[in-house]
């Protein structure tokens, strides 16, 4: 598991709603996976754009989300 320092530390990132969780218990990028405690990268490419399933990824699980821009509906 990593803690929140950690992460913080090694992408750069802020928690911007609170409380926000002591850790995650694994990484994903695909929103359609049960991912409980997970953190979930919002990839982009040229076909796809992970900020489309925010909402996708907190009803599998998300604990936090990892994004360039906020887009959760």
């Amino acid at each position: 598991m990593f803690t929140l320092d950690e992460l913080f530390k090694a992408t750069g990132c802020e928690a911007v709603n609170s409380p926000a969780p002591s850790g995650v218990a694994s990484v994903f990028t695909d929103s359609r996976k049960d991912a409980p405690g997970g953190l979930f990268i919002a990839l982009s490419g040229d076909s796809f754009d992970g900020h489309d399933f925010l909402s996708t990824a907190l009803e599998k699980g998300a604990a936090i989300l990892c994004v360039e821009r906020a887009k959760v509906s």
